[in-house]
């Protein structure tokens, strides 16, 4: 993955809310992420994925964080569905 060169940063719309897991011995709801860039010859990818109990500020805080320390930089544009939780930050 060639980060420095992604442009485009889109979580939400790649978001399957309210997806099904194995947890123990129950299944649960749980949020789930991906985030694709777009690098400058135009080329997508997948940047990273996350499963969390919900799309808490703190849940979309540790996904960002997670990637800026992957190398993510230069993002110019964020796509949302008003998410609650990517709203506080």
């Amino acid at each position: 993955m060639t980060h420095e060169h992604s442009a485009l940063l889109a979580g939400p719309p790649r978001c399957h809310q309210g997806c099904k897991v194995r947890v123990g011995a129950h299944v649960v709801s749980h949020a789930l992420v991906v985030a694709t860039g777009m690098s400058i010859d135009g080329a997508r990818e997948v940047l990273g994925a996350a499963v969390g109990d919900s799309e808490s500020s703190e849940f979309w805080r540790e996904f960002l964080v997670g990637l800026r320390g992957r190398g993510l930089s230069g993002v110019h544009l964020v796509v949302s569905e008003a998410h609650a939780g990517l709203k506080l930050l």
